[in-house]
């Protein structure tokens, strides 16, 4: 069940894209795409346990959930805090039937989902799940919500796979423009599709 309210509050959004800012000169490129209204999935590359909230910073003031592998949940204080964020479990690489359904009510309400479709945490590679992808895909097409691709600059230098404590570093995040999944013909195709289109946005981060 789609809670009433959405993740976090105002001041806990304002607090941590201070500290974004603050200690890694925290920068979003094309903040103007962020669709304000409707259902939308989002699409990230993920490198970082950072990953999620940095998206929940860029995209600010619009709120969304998130996509967690099952095993962080297998601690109750854990899974409360993950769930604060907006965080749901999905067994890795693939959407089981239940995120499929808590996606597609949270879509139905006209909410932001983000997807990360390379499945787990990856360096510098655009290859995808492809079970992550066209889940994303799927979502999008049936409940006519638009796709964001996003791209994550710097997240990698900051808590690469592996490593407990945060690192100094910049952060850069590049929205790219909203798109739609118009026929089921394009969703097989649609995880090739989006990696190049995310990884094609890091150009405009280095201008």
């Amino acid at each position: 069940m789609v809670p009433d309210k959405e993740p976090l509050t105002r001041l806990e959004y304002w607090l941590g894209y201070a500290f974004l800012r603050i200690f890694h000169r925290f920068k979003v490129i094309g903040k103007e795409n962020v669709p304000m209204e409707g259902g939308l999935v989002i699409t990230s590359n993920h490198a970082s346990y950072y990953d999620p909230p940095v998206v929940g910073a860029a995209i600010f003031p619009r709120r969304a959930y998130y996509m967690a592998k099952s095993e962080l949940f297998k601690s109750s204080l854990i899974a409360r805090l993950l769930k604060r964020f907006g965080a749901f479990p999905v067994k890795r690489d693939k959407m089981n039937k239940n995120a499929l359904k808590f996606s597609m009510a949270i879509l139905k309400k006209k909410r932001a989902i983000c997807v990360f479709p390379q499945g787990s945490r990856q360096r510098e590679t655009d290859t995808s799940s492809q079970e992550a992808s066209q889940g994303a895909a799927f979502l999008a097409l049936k409940t006519g919500s638009q796709i964001l691709p996003v791209r994550l600059i710097g997240t990698e230098n900051i808590m690469p796979p592996k490593s407990i404590f945060p690192r100094p570093a910049r952060i850069t995040v590049v929205i790219g423009k909203p798109f739609l999944i118009k026929s089921r013909d394009e969703i097989g195709s649609f995880g090739d599709r989006i990696m190049k289109d995310i990884y094609g946005l890091k150009a405009q981060g280095r201008s």
